[in-house]
Formats: C-alpha cells, structure tokens, sequence
C-alpha cells in the first residue's frame, strides 16, 4: 500500500477533526482496520477472501469520504460466496488502489470506477474498470508486484488481463482456487 495514501488519509483525517466533522472519527476507524489488516494478515500466505473483501471495502469508503466529484459512478460489487475460500493476501488491493490514482474520478463528474468481484465454485474473477484521462505514462512497480504475487501463488492457475483502450483502463484476473 502506497505510503501516499496513507499521508493523503491522515492529512483529510486532520482537516475533518479540525471542523469537528462526523466522519473523523469514521475514517479513523477505516484506516485502522486497513493498517491492522496490513501488519497482522499481509504476512500470511493466505488469507480469508472474507477478509481480503473487507480490507477492499475500507479501502473504497475511505476514498470516498473524500468527496470524489464522480462520487456516484464508484461502485464495488461482490457476487457468490465469499465466506469459505483463502487467497493470497493484498493481492487485490493494488489493483483498486491503481484505479483510483490514475483514474478521473477526482475532477471528472463523469468519470467512473467500476470494480466486480464473482465467485463460483472454485472460480475467482476480479474486474476492475476505470475512466482516466492520459496525464502520467510513467511506469510504477504495483502490476509487476502484482503479476510476481500470481506467479508464485497460481502459478498456472490464473489469468491476468489488462486492456487500456479509449480512455478507459481494465483489469481482469481470473484465479482457479
């Protein structure tokens, strides 16, 4: 996880706290259960999906009590049973954390984030969609980490897709568990 988003949550926390805003307490909460998840469960091999969910929902709230312009185009989706399968942890959170610093949602009302987690049976999927406008064609080291993580865990039990076409950046990961 991305040192900067911690700054940047601890600098709105701060800014909220001052105005005595109700969401202070709220997102202390959040990115409490966020650090806790790190130290405490980022070490195992695997962890509950259950688990890993939570961490990606904490995740999603806490960026939204930003106040993202295109705040009602985010959505985080989850369909099937989550309860029952392990995965590797923080696999996933890359992924989100990647959409929404390089997507527009923060300036742009009509930008969007769309982010759909399906299982079924044994089959994982996870897509992540999101708008963005070319601004940063730096390369940073999440998608090799990520790709690294897949490797070692699934070796040949995945499939790993990104698609960045027309304004519009798309992840699909589909894991055998």
């Amino acid at each position: 996880m991305s040192p900067h988003f911690l700054f940047n949550s601890l600098n709105n926390i701060y800014s909220l706290s001052l105005v005595k805003h109700d969401n202070a307490p709220l997102m202390i909460e959040k990115l409490s259960d966020i650090l806790r998840y790190l130290i405490y469960e980022g070490k195992n091999e695997y962890v509950p999906l259950k688990r890993e969910v939570a961490l990606l929902n904490n995740y999603v709230d806490l960026q939204l009590m930003k106040k993202l312009k295109a705040e009602k185009n985010i959505s985080l989706n989850i369909n099937g049973q989550i309860n029952n399968q392990k995965i590797a942890p923080l696999l996933l959170i890359t992924i989100i954390e990647n959409c929404f610093k390089h997507s527009d949602v923060m300036y742009n009302k009509n930008a969007f984030l769309s982010i759909h987690l399906t299982i079924q049976d044994d089959l994982f999927k996870f897509e992540a969609k999101n708008s963005f406008q070319n601004k940063n064609k730096s390369k940073g080291v999440g998608i090799d980490n990520i790709q690294q993580q897949l490797e070692h865990y699934y070796h040949n039990n995945h499939q790993f897709i990104i698609d960045n076409n027309n304004g519009i950046f798309n992840v699909l990961l589909t894991i055998n568990l």
